[in-house]
């Protein structure tokens, strides 16, 4: 036992002599300089591999990332990230693009494993410009710009019932003319909804209208809530009219399926409750 523990003490250090012989050395003003193998503090990385000149890291590096087992590899210029990076995740998903002085500048691109991607450009560390995703099949599922990290301006968003929509971005937030049309998977199939966002919310007059041009909703929004008088088509082209007040039906409401009005009835809310 005392033979193998000397074996193990001998190779330890003749190990430790080999790798500082070839790693992690230091130049006559002590800073760091050539191969180095590490372990940074950063809780997110688990070993980082690459040169350094003059105490920063300058040339490719590898860094295995604790958190998601990922591996991020690409060029340090003057200790800062510049140029080509591929930043990958345990799950398959791969980050590519661009570096400049520490900061994304230029086209990225995000393949997930899914299949989704997700592509556009930086300006110093933010979005800006001309973005698009796409489905795992290829087709479209937003397309629009960013200005300095938030999207703005028009755009086109669909989704996986065949919806889609369409309408500006003002700071990050719905801000605008919108026409929401509805898909045939969707809730309301070949509903089109029509009208302003305000802040993200919906305000002011909205129209709705089946595949046949044909009203089935109409009324106004304040801050993203029903608020006044409205009339509502159900899926089984019940009619009711009524009033909003805050987003919950209040006071009278006419309920009727015969187009000529007939053979309706009413009902009292109180709050959104009936009362009656």
């Amino acid at each position: 036992m005392k033979t193998l523990t000397v074996i193990f003490a001998i190779v330890t250090v003749m190990f430790a002599a080999w790798f500082f012989a070839e790693h992690n050395q230091r130049d006559e003003l002590g800073r760091k300089h050539g191969h180095w193998i590490e372990f940074p503090e950063d809780e997110d990385v688990l070993v980082a591999k690459g040169h350094y000149v003059n105490g920063k890291r300058h040339g490719p590096w590898v860094e295995r990332l604790t958190l998601f087992g990922g591996t991020d590899e690409g060029p340090y210029v003057d200790g800062k990230k510049h140029g080509h990076w591929v930043e990958r995740d345990a799950d398959g998903n791969v980050w590519e693009g661009e570096y400049v002085d520490g900061k994304e500048h230029g086209h990225w691109v995000l393949r997930a494993a899914s299949g989704f991607v997700m592509e556009g450009h930086f300006v110093e560390g933010r979005r800006h410009g001309h973005s698009v995703e796409r489905w795992p099949n290829g087709s479209l599922l937003t397309e629009g710009p960013y200005v300095d990290g938030k999207r703005h301006g028009p755009w086109v968003e669909r989704w996986y019932d065949g919806s889609e929509h369409e309408g500006t971005y003002l700071d990050d937030e719905r801000h605008g003319h919108w026409v929401e049309h509805w898909g045939e998977a969707s809730l309301f199939p070949d509903r089109v909804e029509e009208g302003l966002y305000v802040g993200g919310k919906k305000h002011g007059h909205w129209v709705g209208r089946d595949a046949d041009g044909d009203v089935v909703s109409e009324g106004a929004y304040v801050g993203g809530k029903k608020h006044g008088h409205w009339v509502e088509t159900s899926l089984i082209d019940d009619v009711s009219e009524g009033t909003y007040v805050d987003g919950k039906k209040h006071g009278q409401w006419w309920f009727r399926r015969d187009p000529d009005g007939t053979g309706g009835y009413y009902l009292t809310y109180r709050n959104g409750n009936i009362i009656n």
